[in-house]
């Protein structure tokens, strides 16, 4: 038996702005514009809409749905620096002069990031929950994170891996030795520094 393929299809208008979207499901998704170009509502197949507002400049300060209204707040950069979401709870932020966010904000709970001379995003401290410190290979590739809650994360080939490990006393840990993920291959490696919660990790044909 042959397996069905089915396709999304779009539609465009002259400008190159999309028109109508059919999924593989034959769901139909409109898009509508004012007279700038700019996208006003999203309309989906069961009805439901998206509705967009613009300020002066033409940049995006709001999105509404029938759940409610997301506001952003911009500065003369363009860089957003407050969201209130649907429930009313605001989110503010700040950043360094190379665009790089260096605080987040929301009710009690703040959040601050540091960057190295790279721009690499070297550690981030929340007021309650402590500072996490990250670190990286001679080609910008991140091999540890460690923090008081004994979190250790790894990228690889544009994936998020979340690895939850005791501290690193036994010689053997409780995870595969080699690890892969789709061209690429990481080994897990442990060490202890100090009694900290520190786990590194290595790239096969690139030790650290």
């Amino acid at each position: 038996m042959k397996q069905q393929i089915r396709h999304d299809s779009s539609c465009f208008k002259l400008y190159g702005n999309r028109l109508t979207r059919i999924d593989a499901r034959g769901d139909v998704t409109t898009y509508a514009y004012n007279n700038l170009n700019r996208l006003d509502t999203i309309t989906y197949a069961d009805g439901g809409t998206v509705t967009f507002g613009y300020d002066t400049a033409g940049r995006m300060t709001s999105a509404a749905n029938p759940n409610g209204t997301v506001t952003f707040t911009l500065d003369p950069r363009s860089r957003v620096t407050g969201t209130t979401d649907v429930w009313g709870q605001a989110i503010s932020y700040g950043y360094d002069h190379n665009n790089n966010r260096t605080s987040m904000t929301m009710g009690a709970s703040q959040t601050t990031y540091l960057y190295g001379a790279l721009d690499r995003l070297s550690s981030m401290t929340h007021n309650t929950m402590g500072a996490t410190a990250f670190g990286y290979d001679s080609i910008r590739r991140l091999t540890y994170a460690k923090n008081g809650s004994n979190i250790s994360i790894i990228k690889i080939q544009g994936e998020w891996i979340h690895v939850k490990i005791g501290l690193c006393i036994e010689p053997k840990l409780k995870i595969p030795k080699d690890f892969k993920l789709a061209a690429g291959r990481g080994t897990f490696s442990c060490a202890e520094r100090n009694l900290e919660r520190c786990r590194r990790f290595t790239y096969e044909g690139r030790k650290l």
